[in-house]
């Protein structure tokens, strides 16, 4: 992945990229059949704007939102598809939808307990006549915990109804869970709260991957002219059960061809006319916050598991009463699933348990009317409540006057603090200490598991990430939420951090040649790879000061990797000038950066690693 934004970052500078930050999809530019364009919106500023182009590629993820609980990115809401739905481009294998058999439930989205700990020796159990029962191995001697997904997820759903069903990765080797299960150590200590070297962790199926989704052909061409699609948004390679690790296949392999065939075949958009769909002023309108929360219920108790007919039946009547392009993109899923009489892969019928040789499938549209968000489940039910008073710093918009507002919630001390934030907007009526009925309370996501670094807030003062910050860890009752103070604010608890990209481009920050690798290199570069550019350092830097030359830790920790690894002399250089000049010369050392960062990343040692490689040590 950074070895994709540091090719990106070269030829935004080169001017052959243009990068539409904060920015969300509306719907294409259509004339008849030939797509020349698409229409985006601002999301700061609610700016609608066309956007024509001589061709069009989809690379927008699955359709995550659709079902609101899910191990996927919350960026991928699912609302592009559903626009295209609604425009009439032919979706396939909607039905086809890949549980993982191990996830925990952390503040409205699934964390994935990787494949790796039962790779590595990790065991599935549940209790029964109070002995532990390790039915994989049991039903299936030969591969027990290494059985495909589908196989295993359907396991332990049946398990589960009855009883939890557990993963036991105690006898994992010590040295296998300090080296390649680092990170899942440190996410289950910080979001379970739990040692998994120490106790077992529960985990049911969630979903994790879409098979199905924007029809496309081998050169991931769409039937639609000029528009191509790419990755986890398109059917392509996966059939009805995709192989851990072929995500890579859709998303590196996928994206190469959809740009080869456009550059080879797209039809110039020059002097097309063009065909309003709709008043640009309805594509901003938004799903009301019960509609998403009745959509992620239905297509969650509908397209589980375990699927039969009456269910799905059912639950489709309820799904067409509601409106939008994302209802209609559910309803699709759930018309094709029906349709699918047989059992395959991902996709397993109670009532038609066998799999069939032959199958027709059914095409479907519909038209879009409103616009899709996200919408993240409450936090897991249990344990004590205390009341809890947040005091947040609003402000409408950037001109705007800020002001406080106080809200009341019970909450567990087990809640982080983004859950919390999504607990109060997902209010009915969402209102103050008062009593004062309150606009929802806008902040950034991405993962809520520490990945994106979107979450970024002043809390009680002090810079951290929402999503790993918890209540428990928090001293007294009143919690104080403030947006980052060294960033132009865009609402509320947004802020602006474009400075922070601006700035690696100004250093130069790509390679221009191979890299160098080598084993003893590997670890720290590693490390330099984790930065989330959540700004946290540059919050408490005495020396950055948005819109000045000087670019703050994040700099010396990302150019560590590409001068270490930067072959090309002249280019090598060219980073050591600008680093000289945007960080070098402009760093106190007050070194109150390497004790902030939410990655713990080591940060004193990439500074002086980096000053090194650009100042003195050539």
């Amino acid at each position: 992945m950074t070895a994709m934004i540091d090719a990106v970052r070269r030829l935004e500078v080169q001017g052959q990229i243009e990068r539409f930050e904060h920015h969300s999809f509306r719907t294409l530019l259509m004339t008849a059949n030939i797509c020349h364009g698409c229409v985006v919106c601002d999301n700061y500023t609610g700016e609608i704007k066309m956007l024509y182009a001589d061709a069009v590629i989809v690379a927008s993820g699955g359709m995550h939102g659709l079902f609101g609980n899910t191990t996927g990115s919350l960026a991928n809401t699912g609302e592009v598809s559903a626009s295209l739905f609604s425009a009439g481009v032919p979706m396939a294998n909607l039905e086809m939808i890949q549980y993982h058999p191990t996830t925990v439930e952390i503040g409205g989205k699934k964390m994935l307990i990787s494949e790796a700990a039962r790779g590595e020796g990790g065991r599935l159990f549940t209790y029964r006549d109070g002995n532990r029962w390790y039915f994989m191995e049991e039903k299936y001697p030969e591969l027990g915990n290494l059985m495909p997904r589908d196989i295993t997820a359907r396991e332990i759903w049946k398990i589960s109804k009855e009883s939890p069903v557990y993963l036991d990765m105690t006898e994992i080797p010590k040295d296998v869970t300090d080296r390649k299960l680092a990170g899942l150590v440190s996410d289950c200590q910080i979001y379970l709260h739990k040692d998994i070297r120490k106790e077992p962790v529960q985990v049911v199926p969630g979903i994790h991957y879409f098979m199905g989704g924007i029809y496309v052909d081998e050169k991931h061409r769409t039937p639609v002219r000029n528009l191509y699609a790419a990755g986890e948004c398109c059917a392509q390679y996966h059939g009805a059960n995709r192989l851990g690790g072929n995500s890579l296949l859709g998303a590196i392999y996928g994206g190469r061809i959809a740009a080869q065939t456009a550059c080879e075949d797209a039809m110039t958009a020059k002097d097309m006319l063009v065909t309003e769909t709709q008043e640009l002023a309805d594509l901003c309108e938004s799903i009301s916050q019960p509609d998403k929360k009745k959509i992620n219920k239905i297509m969650l108790n509908t397209l589980g598991v375990v699927r039969n007919r009456k269910r799905m039946e059912e639950e489709l009547e309820k799904l067409c009463q509601i409106k939008g392009s994302l209802s209609l993109l559910g309803q699709a899923a759930i018309m094709s699933a029906i349709e699918r009489t047989e059992s395959r892969g991902a996709h397993y019928r109670e009532d038609y348990p066998k799999k069939m040789m032959i199958l027709q499938e059914q095409p479907l549209q519909a038209i879009m009317d409103k616009r899709y968000r996200y919408i993240l489940k409450k936090f897991r039910k249990g344990g004590s409540k205390n009341e809890i008073y947040i005091r947040i710093k609003r402000q409408e918009n950037k001109e705007a006057k800020p002001f406080w507002q106080e809200f009341e919630i019970e909450a567990e001390g087990e809640l982080s603090i983004a859950a919390m934030l999504n607990e109060l907007n997902a209010r009915q009526k969402l209102t103050d200490k008062s009593g004062k009925e309150a606009e929802p309370i806008s902040w950034e996501c991405g993962c809520m598991v520490k990945k994106c670094g979107a979450c970024a807030m002043r809390i009680n003062g002090l810079p951290e990430l929402a999503c790993s910050t918890f209540l428990q860890s928090l001293k007294g009752k009143v919690i104080v939420l403030e947006p980052l103070s060294k960033f132009p604010v865009v609402k509320d608890l947004i802020v602006d951090r474009s400075v922070v990209f601006e700035n690696l481009k100004k250093i130069n920050l790509w390679l221009e040649s191979d890299a160098y690798m080598t084993e003893y290199t590997h670890e720290i570069r590693y490390q330099s790879a984790r930065c989330l550019m959540c700004g946290c350092c540059l919050e408490v830097c005495p020396n950055f000061d948005f819109g000045k030359d000087f670019a703050g830790a994040i700099a010396p920790v990302n150019a560590y990797r590409i001068l270490n690894e930067e072959q090309d002399t002249s280019h090598h250089e060219q980073i050591a000038e600008k680093y000289r000049k945007h960080y070098f010369e402009g760093c106190g050392k007050s070194l109150s950066c390497q004790n902030i960062c939410p990655a713990g990343i080591p940060v004193e040692e990439l500074m002086v690693r980096s000053n090194a490689a650009a100042v003195w040590k050539k």
